[in-house]
């Protein structure tokens, strides 16, 4: 897949995991996301939903440019909190 410089098609957005201060299942919550760092559950991420993966020495999904030679647009994703500012924001960047 090619991506154009800046394309919003090669933005980048990393899922994020946590675990809320007022749960009564921290070690459960620790073991989970634990789980998500393995490699077969990144390998898995990587071959079934063709994710990058986020663990060194997991291989990328094998039809994808390596991350490395993604060009994103620069858009600071914290700015995407309400649908009218996203938008606006992806006007102003030329990617709407």
């Amino acid at each position: 897949m090619n991506y154009m410089s800046g394309d919003v098609g090669s933005m980048i957005n990393v899922a994020g995991v946590s675990i809320m201060d007022t749960t009564d299942q921290q070690a459960d919550a620790e073991k989970f996301i634990e789980y998500l760092l393995q490699p077969e559950a990144q390998e898995y991420f990587a071959e079934q939903t063709t994710e990058y993966p986020l663990v060194s020495g997991v291989q990328p999904p094998a039809k994808q440019i390596p991350i490395s030679q993604i060009n994103p647009p620069n858009i600071d994703l914290s700015s995407l909190a309400d649908l009218e500012g996203t938008i606006s924001l992806l006007e102003q960047a030329g990617l709407l």
